[in-house]
């Protein structure tokens, strides 16, 4: 999400069919707390406003709402209205009564029916207020083929050839262009049809809407996985912290293949580099140069310590006032070539930082260790523990702070439910602190639902309570 895409306020009307909220992000804030009783929406609407913000229509239209609205800080406006769709209703009738006559293609293709007909209407609203008009893409551009199969996913549709699509609803056959033109805005509307698409024709998906990720942590399944949820909490929850070590490693495995390449490129470059800086007669200020190489290696030592480097490098030697002039072009370009060496790890070094000094204090007496063969890990008294062998809230803490700052991409927009749980109270005292500290390394707007006084004391002027809008 683009700094032009922050959210300023989101209202919705008649979530659960019952409350009426506007949550508005204080001025110059990128967080906001949403706290009420059980019962009054605050997952609801945090499941809600993720669907919306990433245009999964479909997944939208399965939640209880009237309308929603988002209004972003550049004053533009996305509004999501949901209704009624006797169309759909009918065409799931219609598509019923020919099940057994299109057995094969009903059980091969769509083994599901969904019961309720409502759909949901995307519009978008410039500064002044204008609805937006959606452009149609270049039908030419596409492959026929991309454009049935991208037709079949639609539930109300039947591809019958490259070139013909029958309306389950009215029973209407047409050509494959009328069919996309007709249903454009929900076809677009689809995660799975708008990669489709998008590998085909990149600007045939959402034309000039700039996209918003999000990511939504639901704290109470943090430590389980999908794919060994029946072998029990312990199991998953391994899973997931040694996932993240190993994504971990392979990250840092990432740069360090980066560092290689850029240092190879300078290395062989280098002989030709010094001979024409020779020739030219460059002047250098020595005392500058001397500043400089102090600063490389302040650096070099810190992603030493860092775990992110692994290099077997002597300290360049002090020289004295005689000798530098002769060696001065040499040391200026190592200068130069260390400082864009070392600058591969300028993203994930403020990452790996925080990721170290925030688990420190949550993992005392315990000891955080990174390095790039093995990611991520902990010991006591220099003896290794298993990262699964840690306590609920110590995981907790570990697979949260690494989603947030490895895996959450720049100017997001995340949604965190119920962050409290598990943690000690004197984490939850320390939550937000150490959310606007993540925040400095990765910059993102976040919207979190509380029941715990302890996540948001000292930060009051942040706080929504969706209880006092209730009437």
């Amino acid at each position: 999400m683009d700094l032009g895409k922050k959210i300023a306020q989101v209202t919705v009307e008649g979530l659960q069919d019952i409350f009426d909220y506007a949550v508005t992000f204080p001025e110059g804030a990128d967080t906001i707390i949403l706290i009420a009783p059980n019962g009054f929406g605050k997952t609801a609407l945090l499941s809600l406003l993720k669907d919306c913000v990433t245009l999964n229509l479909r997944r939208v239209a399965s939640h209880t709402f009237k309308q929603l609205e988002i209004e972003f800080q550049d004053k533009t406006k996305w509004k999501f209205i949901r209704s009624f769709d006797g169309d759909r209703l009918r065409s799931e009738d219609l598509r019923r009564r020919r099940a057994q006559e299109e057995a094969l293609w009903l059980s091969s293709r769509h083994a599901h029916f969904p019961e309720d007909a409502r759909v949901v209407s995307f519009k978008r609203f410039d500064k002044s207020g204008k609805e937006v008009e959606e452009k149609l893409p270049d039908f030419d551009k596409i492959n026929p083929r991309v454009l049935a199969r991208a037709l079949d996913r639609l539930p109300f549709l039947n591809t019958l050839s490259t070139s013909l699509v029958r309306d389950m609803r009215n029973g209407e056959s047409m050509s494959v262009a009328d069919a996309f033109r007709n249903n454009f805005l929900e076809i677009k509307s689809n995660p799975a049809i708008r990669e489709m698409l998008a590998i085909s024709s990149p600007s045939a998906v959402w034309e000039g809407i700039p996209e918003i990720r999000c990511v939504f942590i639901e704290t109470q399944r943090l430590l389980y996985s999908k794919s060994a949820q029946e072998d029990g909490e312990k199991q998953t929850s391994q899973e997931e912290i040694t996932r993240q070590a190993q994504s971990l490693s392979a990250l840092l495995h990432k740069n360090y293949s980066d560092y290689a390449a850029t240092s190879q490129a300078l290395d062989r470059s280098f002989p030709n580099r010094l001979i024409a800086r020779a020739r030219e007669g460059v002047t250098t200020n020595t005392d500058e140069l001397r500043n400089s190489l102090i600063d490389v290696e302040k650096k070099r030592a810190a992603l030493t310590e860092a775990g992110i480097l692994v290099e077997q490098a002597d300290t360049i030697i002090a020289t004295d006032d005689e000798l530098l002039p002769k060696v001065v072009d040499a040391l200026q370009i190592y200068v130069e070539d260390s400082q864009k060496k070392l600058s591969t790890y300028n993203e994930i070094y403020p990452k790996i930082s925080v990721f170290r000094e925030l688990m420190a204090s949550k993992l005392k007496p315990k000891k955080l260790s990174i390095g790039r063969e093995f990611g991520a890990a902990v010991s006591r008294d220099k003896s290794p523990l298993k990262l699964e062998g840690l306590s609920s809230g110590e995981k907790h803490e570990f697979i949260m702070l690494f989603k947030l700052i490895f895996e959450t991409p720049s100017e997001s927009l995340v949604l965190i439910d119920e962050p409290e749980i598990s943690l000690h109270v004197v984490w939850q005292l320390e939550f937000m602190s150490d959310l606007r500290r993540i925040q400095s390394a990765n910059p993102f707007q976040s919207i979190i639902a509380t029941h715990s006084p302890q996540i948001f004391q000292g930060f009051k002027h942040l706080l929504v309570d969706l209880a006092d809008q209730v009437k």
